[in-house]
């Protein structure tokens, strides 16, 4: 019984040379010579299609899931460019992994989430351990998806969610997702990990809370209306320096965001679940999901020293549940929101550096920068902003 992986990464600028390389890299470290299954994460530099049609080629067209991202992570560095991209492979006989994907996102998320639970079936596989998504950052309706793709199982927790949402270059035009030979936006592409083996992961975000709390007095699904009886954005507007009001909303947004009273069974997680506001129009600022009237919440703002502590802390329960045992793959999904807009790159690099050594020195670990995460508290599939959500398996 075994499970074998490999990394590999390139930074070149040719789409078709760069996924090749990362491709054989990968299986040279893995030592195979074709795998079961494949991850792959790219910058938006590339064109998207050669890229993967490359890598397709290289792995022998195994079964292949992924997206876009602002920049990959990979064992000791960090590299944020329009130019960057990693292959992770798995060979095993004892943990499998089947993928499918659906597009709608925008129209019905429950729907596409639908779509994607009758293709894997997982509600059917009593050695599930996860599902790993990867969906669309800017079109995004948490809830509703994770409905839709649990709609079989007994709970939407029956099974843990884990992964994020694909992103850009920060111009919040468009996001992409890798399904197999396809190329695609508006959509989720899933994973389900199943066999013998045992994962572990957890979650942390950097923020906090400045001002009053407050309170969502209007909303609708993922829209937010009024704030303390008052206009939305007006309420808003009041936590903005001079220059951020007259400043484009996808820079001032990256240090701003909503703090959610996080419920009791979340209480060794924080006080506060993040909501990034991605997009704001005339009337309402909006969130990757659902928000009822009523919500309290407060205003909040990253923070360097928590996210430092955050992430060393995370790390080393995660080296606590592995008792000396070293990850066979480690999965890094980070907030695009906790790299180079907030820690100069040295310091980004060593944060990276400390917390992979107090894991293991020797796992195999990839990651991506997103517009959001996945990850389960307490037991409860949730969704994060400004987070780092880390995933071994054993």
């Amino acid at each position: 019984m075994s499970l074998i992986t490999g990394v590999g990464f390139s930074t070149h600028r040719n789409p078709r040379q760069a996924g090749m390389d990362a491709a054989k890299e990968a299986m040279e470290k893995a030592g195979i010579d074709k795998p079961d299954f494949v991850f792959l994460f790219a910058t938006v530099g590339y064109r998207q299609e050669p890229l993967l049609e490359a890598v397709r080629q290289t792995t022998g067209k195994a079964p292949l899931s992924g997206c876009s991202g602002e920049g990959i992570i990979i064992n000791g560095e960090v590299h944020e460019t329009n130019f960057g991209v990693v292959v992770s492979v798995v060979k095993s006989d004892e943990v499998f992994f089947s993928n499918a994907h659906a597009v709608g996102m925008s129209k019905d998320a429950d729907a596409m989430g639908r779509k994607i639970a009758d293709a894997l079936r997982h509600d059917e596989a009593d050695d599930a351990l996860a599902l790993i998504a990867f969906a669309d950052g800017l079109t995004l309706n948490f809830d509703a998806m994770l409905r839709g793709v649990m709609y079989k199982c007994e709970s939407v927790n029956a099974i843990p969610m884990l992964g994020g949402t694909a992103s850009d270059d920060w111009s919040f035009s468009a996001t992409y997702q890798y399904c197999n030979d396809t190329v695609f936006q508006d959509g989720a592409v899933v994973t389900l990990v199943r066999g013998e083996a045992e994962m572990y992961n957890g979650s942390r975000h950097g923020c906090v809370p400045i001002g009053d709390e407050r309170t969502v007095t209007k909303a609708e699904a993922n829209k937010i209306l009024e704030i303390d009886d008052r206009p939305a954005l007006e309420v808003i507007d009041e936590y903005l320096t001079a220059d951020e009001k007259q400043g484009d909303w996808s820079a001032t947004n990256v240090y701003l965001a909503i703090g959610v009273r996080a419920p009791e069974y979340m209480n060794k997680y924080d006080d506060y679940l993040i909501r990034f506001m991605p997009m704001r129009d005339n009337e309402a600022v909006y969130v990757p999901t659902e928000i009822e009237p009523g919500t309290k919440f407060y205003m909040t703002r990253r923070d360097h020293d928590k996210i430092s502590s955050g992430n060393q802390r995370l790390a080393e329960e995660i080296h606590e549940g592995l008792k000396g045992r070293v990850p066979r793959l480690m999965l890094q999904i980070e907030c695009i929101g906790r790299g180079k807009v907030i820690f100069e790159n040295t310091e980004k690099q060593q944060l990276l550096k400390n917390m992979q050594e107090a894991v293991s020195k020797e796992a195999n670990w990839f990651g991506l920068y997103t517009y959001g995460e996945f990850g389960p508290v307490g037991g409860v599939n949730s969704f994060h902003n400004y987070s780092l959500i880390l995933t071994a398996i054993v």
